[in-house]
């Protein structure tokens, strides 16, 4: 991994100033404090248990949103290289290990990155029912619980989740499973003041590229204001890529067996089925619209339109279906948000059919396909705006197959006009 494989946050080292209402308003200027390892109020443990009960605090969409909401299951979770501060997990089975550290802890500030992509690794070991073991004791000890309870793991996002009904405990189980034996994990170091570069944290992930992690450093200013604290987060560091490997094991004889790790940086050249990308979009999808039915229905159409000769290309939080011809010119059809609304652009669309230089005029073809699509859905057409249609996923359920053969239909006049 290189350094182009790394993102900067962007740091703001201003003075925060708070200015009330009213009149000419009164300057609050809230005091910069760091916690103290020895404190008996602002310490590492005091950080922690904030994190356990106000794991919104942490800025998980800027990071990656697959990974929300968090739920806390552990506290000091033992593991063979020591224990993790704080271990959150979301309905998609997606897990995340916290590592606190304090800007007064030299010692701490050298190793703990190290520290929390070990703590990945031996997660990674993990079976189910070793996760589900250890939120019963965290669930039992009353140093974490106001009321104690014998809860386990899927009872607890139950618990977080009030009104959802179409959680599957088995469906989660596998997904959890398939997380931990992928290391697919979210790693966040988390202190009050964070000076280290990148230098470090790239070396460390280097180290490990058979586990599907990302890695983040966030640093939470703190500060005085009167009787209240002040906490302003803010990601520093974030790793850009996922690493992907597959060990190749050569020989039989342990003291000479030959292992290689040829890493894929995870970049979005050409489609394959369940990609990593392809997998993260399903389970924000499911995080935020609460359907398992919703993400049937995304498979669906990925699958569809890849019958159809389209191109389902995947990006930030949604998935295009673009036709392409031999050269690789294409016109965007529609689009899928994370969100569960499905909506076309209209430039992406009317520049997409000139580009392919087609005889005849690109705005009849446009006009045709989305009145259509808007007479199929009863939804409004507006040639004039950025986005021409949008309507909710699950309304094209009863309609799919008609949605389907429009979109057939200005594929075979698009061909048919090249």
């Amino acid at each position: 991994m290189n350094s182009s494989n790394m993102i900067s946050g962007q740091r703001s080292d201003g003075q925060p100033i708070i200015i009330e209402k009213g009149g000419e308003g009164r300057a609050l200027i809230p005091e910069r404090f760091f916690f103290q390892p020895l404190s008996d109020e602002f310490n590492e443990r005091w950080l922690q248990d904030l994190l356990r009960w106000h794991p919104h605090i942490l800025p998980i969409g800027k990071i990656d949103e697959s990974f929300a909401p968090l739920i806390p299951i552990g506290r000091e979770v033992s593991v063979d290289s020591g224990s993790i501060d704080n271990l959150f997990i979301n309905p998609a089975g997606k897990i995340t290990i916290v590592e606190t550290k304090l800007w007064k802890n030299p010692e701490q500030r050298r190793q703990v990155v190290g520290q929390v992509m070990d703590y990945a690794k031996d997660l990674s070991r993990w079976t189910y029912e070793d996760l589900d073991e250890s939120v019963v004791s965290f669930y039992q000890n009353p140093n974490y619980q106001r009321q104690p309870s014998d809860k386990h793991l899927f009872q607890s996002l139950i618990d977080h989740l009030p009104g959802k009904t179409d959680f599957n405990e088995t469906e989660f189980a596998n997904q959890t499973i398939r997380n931990l034996q992928q290391g697919r994990f979210l790693l966040l170091v988390v202190g009050d003041g964070i000076t280290e570069g990148a230098a470090d944290l790239i070396e460390h992930v280097a180290r490990m590229p058979q586990l599907l992690f990302t890695l983040s450093m966030i640093e939470l200013q703190t500060y005085h204001l009167e009787d209240k604290i002040l906490l302003i987060p803010q990601v520093l560091l974030r790793t850009k890529e996922i690493v992907r490997a597959v060990l190749e094991m050569k020989g039989v004889d342990p003291s000479k067996v030959s292992i290689t790790v040829p890493v894929d940086s995870g970049g979005h050249g050409s489609f394959a089925r369940n990609t990593l990308t392809e997998q993260d979009f399903y389970d924000v999808l499911r995080g935020k619209t609460k359907s398992e039915a919703m993400v049937e229905l995304s498979r669906r159409i990925v699958n569809d339109a890849d019958k159809l000769g389209c191109k389902v290309e995947w990006r930030t939080g949604r998935f295009d279906v673009v036709f392409r011809n031999s050269e690789g010119i294409g016109s965007l059809l529609f689009g899928v948000n994370a969100s569960g609304i499905v909506s076309a652009q209209k430039n992406y669309l009317f520049e997409g059919l000139k580009a392919y230089g087609i005889t005849g005029t690109p705005k009849e073809l446009v006009e045709n396909y989305v009145h259509e699509i808007g007479n199929l859905m009863a939804v409004k057409i507006d040639l004039e705006r950025g986005r021409i249609f949008e309507f909710r996923l699950d309304d094209l359920t009863p309609k799919y197959e008609a949605f389907f053969a429009i979109v057939k239909q200005i594929i075979d006049r698009i061909k048919r006009s090249i």
